[in-house]
């Protein structure tokens, strides 16, 4: 059977080989530490950048409602059918996006995160093509999108707003 050992549910299956005679109790262990280092190489291979460079950072997000505050105060807007783009220069030194989808023009959570990610997206790829200074851009939508919104889309009509504000 067991060998006098309890079954446990993340060791299961080479508890399960090892009782059965396929693995000697020194086997098991191996595997055990074999495993252990895969979890460790994966972590090691995300941690070491390679995953991280294609994320906004935190210092690149406006996070703070004085943040946001800021910029609808003393930014310019400019708007096409669908968004409103809020844009003020800042003094950090980096450009910085804020999103703001309101639930009663995007219903869907599911639909809001999906716009959030294309907008966000937009920006990451984009955000070296700005010029005249650091800006702060707060990206607001005014009417629900078209049913089927994509990554082309949003980033014609951030392109478009951008040229608008003279940031391109």
């Amino acid at each position: 059977m067991l060998k006098g050992r309890e079954n446990t549910g993340s060791e299961k299956g080479w508890r399960l080989e090892e009782a059965a005679g396929f693995l000697s109790e020194g086997e098991g262990r191996a595997k055990r530490s074999s495993q252990r280092e895969k979890k460790y190489m994966k972590s090691e291979r995300i941690s070491n950048g390679a995953k991280k460079r294609y994320r906004l950072s935190k210092s690149e997000r406006i996070i703070r409602n004085y943040e946001y505050k800021r910029v609808y105060e003393q930014g310019t807007s400019y708007r096409d059918g669908v968004f409103i783009l809020t844009i003020v220069k800042n003094k950090i030194g980096h450009h910085r996006v804020g999103i703001s989808i309101k639930r009663s023009k995007v219903p869907l959570s599911s639909n809001r995160n999906n716009i959030k990610r294309l907008i966000k997206e937009a920006f990451r790829l984009n955000k070296l093509r700005l010029k005249n200074g650091p800006y702060d851009i707060v990206i607001s939508i005014i009417k629900p999108p078209p049913q089927k919104i994509n990554y082309l889309i949003v980033e014609q009509r951030f392109h478009a707003l951008l040229k608008k504000a003279r940031a391109l």
